[in-house]
């Protein structure tokens, strides 16, 4: 394999009708001698992309990225509201767990007192 290098790159463009006619002439051994000229050069490729299709794709790529972001913005909005409430549930049940605590730490007392009171009452009662 040989690569050849070279500092100035020539290409020549023909329609495919004519290629195609070179390309047959060649195969069946015809001897063809051409005259090249200086046509117009193709700097890029860009100037022929339909500015229409450009704008379109753009305005696509915006309203795409506008949803984006809307959906993105309700999605932490409903987050940051159930991590509150989550919190807010949390914080009531802590302070339900503390008053069931205190009740249950004073529920033996209570009966100690009732009870006390009760056996005092009967025990100063007289049934005439």
């Amino acid at each position: 394999m040989y690569v050849l290098l070279v500092d100035d790159v020539v290409s020549v463009f023909v329609n495919k009708q004519d290629g195609e006619h070179i390309a047959v002439l060649v195969d069946n051994g015809t001897r063809i001698l051409m005259h090249i000229v200086v046509g117009p050069t193709h700097a890029t490729h860009a100037a022929a992309v339909n500015r229409t299709s450009v704008l379109f794709v753009s305005i696509s790529f915006i309203v795409l990225m506008v949803i984006s972001l809307a959906w993105l913005v309700f999605y932490y909005i409903q987050r940051f509201r159930y991590a509150h409430t989550k919190d807010r549930l949390a914080v009531s049940s802590v302070c339900l767990l503390v008053a069931i605590t205190c009740i249950c730490t004073m529920v033996p007392f209570l009966l100690w007192f009732y009870v006390f009171n009760c056996m005092e009452s009967t025990r100063y009662s007289t049934n005439v």
